[in-house]
């Protein structure tokens, strides 16, 4: 398998109302996917609940390209290569953002710093933007102010985030825009790199979850 080849996973989106179902993108190549099977194989406190997702993933790197998995109460194609058309990286210092989950619920976050790399993916008919991001202390504003460094506590899709104080990243990359047109992807890449603007909000869905 081409090692640079990117293919998009789909997995439940736990930052959706508890009561409802969707799923949500995510990409990376079988390196990176194989580090975030293993994740979960490892995590003893997660018991079998994600052993058909990892025992697809294994018959997929076996040869078995058609197999598929449950998402959403729907059985979808495990892996779906993708083709990707630019690839940037953006760093930032002392940054802080609000980030609002589903429900509209605002959360505070700032950090010592941040690197980013954004990737233009054509998948099938469609095109998205997505982000790789690692965050150096990466806090959030509690209810009373006070600020508490994220990662101890995580509510998004288990082991997609990788925490190791002071960092904490995602294991596969996350959907920042879609667009509907390769011409609409094109000139968000054109100014994106005149003018970078990381959009985070996928990213900490995996932090908080639908709360």
């Amino acid at each position: 398998m081409n090692e640079k080849q990117f293919y998009r996973l789909e997995l439940d989106d736990m930052a959706t109302p508890s009561f409802t179902s969707f799923g949500k993108f995510y990409y990376g190549t079988m390196e990176q996917l194989s580090i975030f099977m293993k994740a979960l194989e490892e995590a003893d406190h997660l018991g079998d609940h994600f052993k058909d997702l990892t025992q697809a993933f294994r018959s997929y790197e076996a040869g078995k390209t058609d197999v598929q998995h449950s998402v959403a109460y729907r059985d979808v194609p495990l892996l779906v290569p993708v083709r990707v058309l630019h690839e940037e990286t953006h760093q930032k210092a002392d940054h802080s953002w609000e980030h609002r989950n589903i429900w509209g619920y605002p959360q505070n976050l700032r950090c010592k710093s941040v690197e980013s790399k954004h990737l233009w993916i054509q998948d099938g008919d469609g095109f998205c933007r997505v982000l790789f991001a690692r965050f150096t202390d990466l806090e959030h504003e509690g209810i009373t102010g006070e600020w508490r460094r994220v990662g101890e506590i995580l509510w998004g899709y288990p082991k997609m985030l990788d925490y190791k104080p002071p960092y904490i990243q995602n294991r596969l990359a996350e959907v920042e825009a879609a667009y509907e047109t390769l011409k609409e992807a094109e000139t968000d890449w054109e100014v994106f790199c005149r003018e970078p603007n990381p959009i985070f909000d996928s990213f900490c869905d995996d932090i908080f979850g639908d709360g």
